[in-house]
């Protein structure tokens, strides 16, 4: 049987699109706190908003950060993580990780040209993967879509993880993706945009309605 979709929309820079999102369904919210992003979040934005948000359903997302920056999150509240690794770590990093975000809050996202490719010592490291387009220069938020039949093998390979499908995901393509894939969850950042951080009210309730077709 199906599980029901779940969605996140990342890339929030604005307490107004995370009201949005939240009104039309959305199940999780994404805060960049990569200072390289254009999407980016600082610390001092992100205080003023984090005690009106359901911290249990948000999202932080940095690339690599270190042990002292994944602390200085979880000072102001901050829970759950998505991590981008631009290379192959060691697997001191991911237990740094793992001691300090358990399991089921923290979400892998590794860097990967080929999903053939997709490293199995990372298994053991956290419950959920994301799966973002590959780019050598940028980390996400690239607008272009990735390998969805390369994803839906990764799913059935490793059926007890929970997979992420992101990478150019926007209301006219989401239902192909989702179909070709076989994901249950999907994170959506460019797509929904009408300039990088800065969502677009009809291109987010265009996505919600498109989703009405789908389990949820």
């Amino acid at each position: 049987m199906n599980k029901p979709l779940k969605t996140k929309i990342c890339g929030i820079t604005q307490y107004k699109d995370f009201i949005l999102a939240e009104k039309l369904g959305a199940d999780y919210f994404g805060f960049i706190l990569y200072d390289q992003s254009p999407r980016y979040i600082s610390l001092d934005k992100l205080k003023g908003m984090i005690g009106d948000l359901p911290i249990e359903r948000c999202i932080f997302v940095d690339v690599m950060p270190s042990e002292e920056q994944l602390l200085s999150y979880q000072s102001i509240g901050c829970e759950r993580f998505q991590v981008h690794i631009k290379e192959r770590a060691s697997n001191t990093l991911y237990e740094m990780y793992q001691r300090n975000v358990s399991s089921d809050q923290l979400w892998l996202a590794p860097q990967m040209e080929q999903l053939s490719a997709f490293d199995e010592a990372l298994l053991p490291f956290a419950h959920s993967f994301l799966i973002d387009t590959y780019s050598k220069s940028q980390i996400g938020g690239t607008g272009f879509v990735g390998d969805w039949s390369g994803f839906s093998s990764l799913k059935a390979r490793y059926s007890d993880k929970t997979w992420i499908l992101a990478g150019g995901l926007n209301p006219v393509n989401v239902l192909e993706a989702i179909s070709v894939s076989k994901t249950n969850f999907i994170d959506v950042n460019s797509g929904v945009e009408s300039s990088p951080g800065i969502k677009d009210a009809s291109a987010m309730t265009a996505l919600f309605e498109t989703l009405k077709t789908v389990v949820r």
